[in-house]
């Protein structure tokens, strides 16, 4: 549970901090490594270790500048062994900045952290930076809110559990372009989903996360597209799909076999394309995208206008939008991130009233 974690209160602060420099942030992502076991027939999980506090910035071309944090509260860690470990961590997963977060610091590993550009947050510094940022009037990531969300995730059985536990590990460490098509299946598989609640706090909280990763996998979406073929969205989008321009040349090639011989049989050239290549959901995906990128202006917070949304269905009441987001709101922002949440909704056919008490304000 979270607030059990000997170093929760340092990790809520520094996410604090993260959320106040502009960033969406989470905690306790654990790094897992995976390995097909052949003599079960399953996927084998392996628990590396984790990342205290992770954030993200976007950026306005849809680039992300990462952020993580390690968060000791004892005296007996051996600092030189952690900042070395805190550096792997650091380019492992692609961070442009790592933060040390402990009581006290030798004045010894402050002057050799520069060396391994990591930044020192001893207590001092750390109660400077809540005074700089003002995270002492943020209203998100109360303890409340985690010990709601530990009741949350403590009711979670069966299928239920299934999906959070893809959310908090294996999303983490798997390809953006087949997450979104996971995300965008996992709730058709079985009619055991159909009976999702809007009344029901925790089916709202699960299917709001599902969203936000879900968003994720569209903002990079976005950045594929940027950084490819701008002018051609929608060849864009199938390549990041099959995972790139040779994963797309691949599955065409192979469509191509496959129709040659379906030609003779149902002659119908278009069956392997149809069914191998666009997806049910790519039109409406193409207008999407289309829009969102017609927007890049206002798309850096669409994580954080989600959040606070996930932190009103736990609390099960209002936030000021204008207040979390230190006094920028964007109703052009905020709006883009209903329009994803709807786009999902629609293609899990799901009603497009499920968040209409947090859409309708």
């Amino acid at each position: 549970m979270f607030s059990n974690d000997k170093d929760f209160k340092q990790k809520v602060i520094i996410q604090k901090v993260f959320w106040s420099m502009g960033m969406w942030s989470r905690i306790d992502i654990p790094i897992v490594i995976y390995e097909d076991d052949n003599v079960r027939g399953k996927v084998k999980k392996h628990y590396l270790t984790d990342i205290d506090v992770y954030g993200e910035l976007l950026q306005k071309d849809f680039s992300i500048k990462r952020s993580i944090a390690d968060c000791k509260s004892g005296n007996n860690v051996k600092i030189f062994e952690r900042l070395f470990w805190l550096k792997g961590v650091k380019e492992y997963f692609g961070a442009s900045q790592a933060y040390l977060v402990k009581k006290s610091i030798s004045s010894k590993a402050k002057i050799f952290m520069p060396k391994l550009d990591i930044i020192g947050v001893d207590d001092l510094a750390l109660l400077e930076l809540v005074k700089i940022y003002h995270t002492n009037s943020l209203l998100l990531y109360s303890e409340e809110y985690y010990s709601e969300l530990d009741k949350i995730i403590q009711s979670y059985d069966n299928e239920y559990k299934k999906i959070y536990e893809y959310l908090t590990t294996r999303y983490w460490f798997t390809e953006s372009n087949i997450s979104m098509k996971v995300l965008l299946s996992m709730l058709a598989k079985r009619d055991f989903y159909k009976s999702l609640d809007k009344n029901n706090k925790n089916h709202r909280f699960l299917l709001m996360e599902i969203c936000i990763m879900f968003t994720r996998t569209i903002l990079s979406c976005s950045r594929y597209v940027m950084t490819r073929d701008v002018i051609d969205i929608e060849q864009s989008i199938m390549e990041y799909i099959h995972g790139g321009v040779d994963g797309f040349n691949s599955k065409m090639s192979m469509v191509r076999d496959i129709n040659n011989e379906l030609k003779e049989v149902l002659k119908d050239i278009q069956l392997g394309n149809s069914v191998l290549i666009q997806p049910p959901y790519f039109k409406e995906l193409a207008k999407l995208m289309a829009i969102i990128l017609g927007e890049a202006n206002n798309t850096s917070d669409l994580l954080r206008y989600l959040e606070v949304m996930q932190h009103e269905i736990v609390l099960e009441e209002k936030f000021d939008f204008n207040q979390c987001m230190n006094n920028s709101y964007s109703a052009i922002s905020h709006k883009l991130s209903k329009d994803i949440v709807l786009f999902y909704l629609k293609e899990n056919n799901i009603s497009v009233s499920f968040f209409d008490d947090i859409f309708n304000r």
